[in-house]
């Protein structure tokens, strides 16, 4: 209602500049003391935790030119957004300030309550869009796009739409246009917070301070200027094209710097893994390795697996981390892992036959003879050298089911032999996947079987 009041006395143009200047007066006060600094702290700590202003701070700490530049890519991706934001707002709020005028002067009603209402069904409009998205859609597409992938998507969704605000400017088309910016919005904030894991943990709350309580600001401000400054010096008559143009650009600058920001978002991951670190930030480095949108991601994951130097936890974790690619991608790499000598990486043995089995249907053909053969003898050796348990002989006998080769008959027939009755069901139930009549006369023999669970699973079996 104030808002309305406010346009009614001084006209739309007048409220901005008043905003602007605001604006404008605001921003230095922030700059100034929304991170004073906090004179009881140790003397030593705080040369490093606060320079001369908070991105001089924020520089200290990202020394390395690999966390500078994706600092700087989170900078331009909130500030464009921002920027964004505030000049779409304005043309979307142009555009329902005149359609009610048109409507209001048509049947004499009044405006501010035609106004505010709605402006405020559309954004319930907007909000209720937005949290059905997040629901059915925008965590998959998070998932299977990577972080920022999705914000390329919403780039991408942004400047067509802006475009086509641009060809016809009007009450439908904003909304359309707004619509469309609000409800991929949800993808670009999501992958937005989820890029503070690529910082350091004690790097972390100063980067999102200075992202969220400086750069935020100073995205609107510069929206509000590019405002104040058309309005000044462009006609009524060509203003919302020019600034629907603008759009656009910044859009295409918006996808360059989102597409771009990807490569430092890997770089940052394995600059971590390469870096004196503790554990827990190398384990959160690979699991970033492991989403979805790195170049070479699986390659990457490979390098850790045979890097010695690192701790047995992190290559165990980036071989579990293989789980999330194509098969045709990770295979290769775990059958390398599965030939490794026992003595060098047991665990990760261990972990890349539970990844193999958890890969699904394998088709033979695919997965060359001297492969498969040196996979075969290398769990067959893990199997009768290692006390394997239940859990693990599960993963491998649901890999030999697909490979009906002599060397898996074997390793089954050891596992019929031996004295755990849940080694024999197992081995069991995985010959009864083979199509061969030998197999199926010796399974014919537990239908007799004393023990009842060997029975029921020969019978299950044939």
């Amino acid at each position: 209602i104030l808002l309305a009041t406010l346009v009614d006395q001084i006209g739309l143009v007048g409220l901005l500049n008043i905003a602007g200047l605001s604006l404008i007066v605001i921003a230095p006060l922030l700059f100034t003391f929304v991170f004073p600094e906090n004179v009881e702290e140790d003397r030593e700590r705080a040369p490093k935790r606060y320079g001369l202003g908070v991105y001089s701070s924020l520089k200290a700490q990202f020394r390395d030119r690999t966390y500078l530049k994706f600092l700087k890519g989170l900078i331009l991706l909130i500030l464009l957004q921002w920027f964004l934001f505030n000049i779409l707002e304005f043309q979307y709020t142009k555009a329902v300030y005149s359609k009610t005028s048109s409507v209001a002067s048509d049947y004499g009603s009044g405006f501010e309550h035609a106004f505010i209402h709605d402006l405020g069904q559309l954004f319930a409009l907007f909000s209720s869009l937005a949290l059905l998205f997040q629901l059915f859609i925008g965590s998959r597409m998070i998932s299977n796009l990577g972080i920022f992938g999705s914000s390329v998507v919403h780039a991408i969704v942004s400047f067509f739409s802006f475009i086509a605000m641009m060809a016809n400017f009007n009450f439908s088309v904003s909304v359309f246009a707004k619509t469309n910016f609000t409800v991929t919005s949800v993808l670009h904030n999501n992958a937005y917070h989820s890029a503070y894991y690529g910082v350091h943990r004690e790097s972390r709350a100063r980067a999102r301070e200075f992202l969220e309580g400086m750069v935020r600001p100073v995205g609107a401000i510069l929206g509000t200027l590019c405002l104040i400054i058309f309005q000044n010096i462009l006609s009524d008559l060509v203003i919302d094209f020019y600034l629907n143009l603008l759009m656009v650009l910044i859009a295409g600058v918006l996808f360059f710097v989102a597409y771009k920001q990807q490569r430092f978002y890997t770089n940052v991951a394995v600059a971590t893994l390469k870096d004196d670190r503790e554990l827990h930030e190398k384990l959160m480095a690979l699991e970033i390795l492991s989403q979805n949108g790195h170049k070479n991601g699986h390659n990457i994951l490979r390098s850790v697996i045979f890097d010695t130097s690192l701790p047995i936890e992190a290559r165990v974790l980036a071989v579990k981390s293989l789980s999330n690619f194509n098969s045709s991608l990770s295979l290769p790499i775990l059958f390398e892992v599965v030939a490794l000598d026992k003595n060098e990486g047991l665990k990760l043995q261990f972990a890349a036959v539970a990844v193999i089995s958890s890969l699904g249907e394998l088709n033979p053909k695919e997965i060359s003879f001297s492969r498969r053969y040196t996979f075969l003898n290398h769990v067959k050796l893990l199997y009768l050298t290692e006390n394997a348990d239940t859990d693990f002989l599960g993963s491998l006998f649901s890999i030999l089911r697909y490979f009906p080769d002599s060397t898996s008959v074997e390793i089954l027939s050891f596992a019929l032999n031996s004295d755990v009755l849940a080694h024999r069901l197992v081995a069991i139930r995985t010959l009864g996947f083979y199509d061969d009549s030998a197999i199926n006369m010796r399974l014919s023999k537990y239908l007799d079987s004393p023990v009842l669970d060997e029975a029921v699973m020969g019978a299950i079996a044939l």
